[in-house]
């Protein structure tokens, strides 16, 4: 998988300077924290779309590696790009903040005014790993589509993947009474969860059940991957 992750690296030498140039425009006037949402969905579609376009889907299928480590190595590097994306959004949440106590038009996470350097970076820290992990949720819905049909075709179909799960996912949830019975109070939960220092095994739980869907998803694309007929 290290040969794989390396490899979709360089394939994308050249795009990652544009892509990265993209997140910091956009987060000069939605805030930092975008970068951990527009990043890694740019750099995953951007990836599948010059393997497709280079042929080197196919050439990698005659290099000493099998199929699975193929997938599992594209899953790595997008996981990767989500960590990435994630520092790269609290690195620039000083100088943003900076940029708009100065009076510029630029897009904080927070109201600067009263603010500390510490309470930016946590808050910071927060939303953009909870950006990351709905990235890597709609991953692992989007990346065995594209994995089974390719760039090109994928781009079609996996948006209405996407679209379909979330309704399926919603009719479910308001079928059992869910939405109903929790929805109204739920920013009374977050809120003190925040209250009585609970969020942290919280928010631990949550990444852990993120990455076990990834990892589903990973399993399911291997499988899908191993019959592609190119």
């Amino acid at each position: 998988m290290r040969t794989v992750l390396i490899s979709d690296i360089l394939t994308m030498r050249k795009p990652l300077a544009q892509l990265a140039f993209i997140g910091v425009f956009i987060a000069l006037f939605i805030g930092s924290v975008a970068v951990a949402g527009f990043f890694p969905f740019l750099f995953m579609t951007s990836l599948f779309t010059v393997d497709e376009q280079n042929g080197w889907e196919r050439f990698r299928l005659t290099l000493p590696v099998t199929r699975s480590q193929v997938v599992r190595g594209r899953y790595l590097t997008v996981l990767a790009s989500c960590v990435v994306s994630v520092v790269g959004a609290v690195a620039l949440a000083v100088p943003f903040s900076w940029l708009s106590e100065a009076g510029l038009p630029v897009a904080s996470v927070v109201p600067t005014e009263g603010t500390g350097i510490g309470e930016l970076l946590l808050t910071t820290t927060v939303a953009s790993a909870a950006t990351a992990l709905a990235v890597l949720l709609l991953a692992s819905l989007s990346m065995p589509v594209y994995l089974r049909y390719g760039a090109t075709k994928a781009a079609r179909v996996a948006p209405a993947v996407v679209i379909l799960a979330f309704c399926l996912g919603m009719a479910t949830l308001e079928q059992v009474g869910v939405l109903a019975q929790w929805g109204p109070h739920v920013d009374a939960w977050l809120g003190g969860l925040a209250a009585s220092g609970q969020g942290v095994p919280v928010a631990l739980l949550a990444t852990a059940a993120v990455l076990a869907v990834y990892a589903a998803s990973s399993q399911v694309s291997c499988a899908i991957y191993e019959r592609r007929q190119f």
